[in-house]
């Protein structure tokens, strides 16, 4: 069975009206449908014209690939729209969340907090989740926003008796947001390593399209404001129905692009994201929600997805690199020497420090004094290890003890 707000679909194709418990977020009352299902599915045309498939995968990631999330072994993973103001990125999150609700309810916004986001995605279950506008979101706040969404439940807490109760929330969905910068580069700069937090975010731009000019956008914003809902009605009868068909079709297609696209296991949530907007997208499609090829867009997927890995590993930083920053981010806390022969003796000071000194440059020995403190402090800062980053640099001559 599924619930959609007020209603329970049942797999013999049967659906019954629930009734929501006092205590419901007000958000979930959102969820029920409004005007004619013909509209909707009209404005999907627009998606036939070229250059239109990073749009139209956002439609199929969030409208339809969420629900089958729980399909592919995963509790969740981030989409992040990124490109200029005024390109419809906000317009993208609307018409997803258009497609089981009231859009202007059902979307979040940067500024929402944290325990409206928990409740929010305990609501919404297996249903996307959209938050507008996260372009000034802190590194640090939007690591912890892409774990909560990715780890699929709420955080264990304790009773008054210090027994851990169960957790309220659980969800099993896509998020997608919009930003006017990337969230990928934002996370890369927070730490060493921050691929755990990179591979859970399936990040592309959307560039400005001719078909998607002011005019169209307009229209597509009236028909999704004054028809929504029945297009997830309809959706989530075609799941339901083949409820058991799911698991085999999403395993096969995840097979076909993890062959297509080269990928490897660290790509697995990225190649999930894709493997459920897909199969979400032929199910609507067979379904007549939708009238543009899948086809073409699974093309575009595994291009994206062949770019995205090549990124990953240029924002990955080593050791010599990590040695590189730190030395840049200290050069105001540097002395620069002469030495001549005798090392107990400064021949010629050619820099002083401005601050705290930290390094200390011999320019005729071709040689840098590193404070082991004030490295390991800096390293920590960005959770990086310091016996791994000196082990490797010392396999590399790079480092030597003094």
């Amino acid at each position: 069975a599924c619930v959609l707000g007020r209603k329970i679909y049942y797999a013999d194709g049967s659906n019954e009206e629930g009734a929501l418990a006092n205590n419901i977020p007000e958000a979930a009352k959102a969820f029920g449908s409004k005007g004619e299902l013909e509209p909707w599915v009209e404005m999907t045309d627009v998606f036939q014209n070229e250059g239109t498939e990073g749009y139209a995968f956002a439609l199929l990631a969030g409208a339809f690939g969420a629900p089958l999330m729980k399909f592919t072994g995963y509790e969740g993973a981030m989409i992040s729209l990124v490109g200029k103001s005024g390109i419809g990125k906000t317009l993208m999150s609307r018409w997803v969340q258009s497609t089981y609700g009231d859009q202007a309810k059902l979307m979040m916004l940067r500024d929402d907090t944290r325990n409206s986001l928990i409740s929010r995605l305990g609501v919404y279950g297996n249903l996307p989740l959209t938050i507008d506008e996260v372009t000034n979101i802190e590194p640090n706040e939007l690591s912890d926003l892409v774990y909560r969404i990715t780890q699929g439940r709420d955080k264990a807490r304790l009773n008054r008796n210090a027994v851990e109760r169960a957790a309220q929330n659980h969800w099993n969905t896509l998020a997608v947001v919009s930003s006017n910068s990337s969230l990928v580069e934002k996370l890369s700069g927070l730490k060493a390593d921050s691929s755990a937090e990179m591979n859970r975010v399936f990040e592309y731009a959307l560039e400005p399209n001719e078909h998607l000019d002011r005019a169209t956008c307009t229209r597509i914003f009236r028909a999704i404001n004054e028809n929504y809902g029945l297009a997830g009605e309809q959706f989530v009868n075609r799941l339901v129905e083949g409820i058991n068909q799911h698991q085999a079709g999403l395993d096969r297609l995840s097979s076909h692009i993890e062959k297509a696209s080269g990928v490897s296991s660290e790509d697995r949530f990225w190649c999930a994201v894709v493997s459920a907007a897909i199969y979400g997208g032929m199910v609507a499609k067979k379904a007549g929600l939708i009238r543009f090829d899948v086809s073409r867009v699974l093309k575009w997927a595994i291009k994206t997805l062949q770019a995205m890995k090549a990124e990953r590993g240029d924002s990955i930083q080593d050791s010599v690199t990590l040695l590189s920053q730190f030395i840049d981010d200290h050069s105001n806390s540097r002395l620069v020497v002469e030495v001549g022969r005798n090392p107990k003796v400064v021949q010629q000071v050619l820099r002083e420090p401005r601050g705290a000194l930290y390094l200390r440059f011999e320019v005729d020995k071709e040689r840098v004094y590193i404070s082991r403190p004030r490295l390991r402090e800096w390293l920590a800062k960005r959770h990086a290890s310091y016996r791994t980053v000196t082990a490797e640099l010392d396999s590399l001559g790079v480092l030597h003890n003094a």
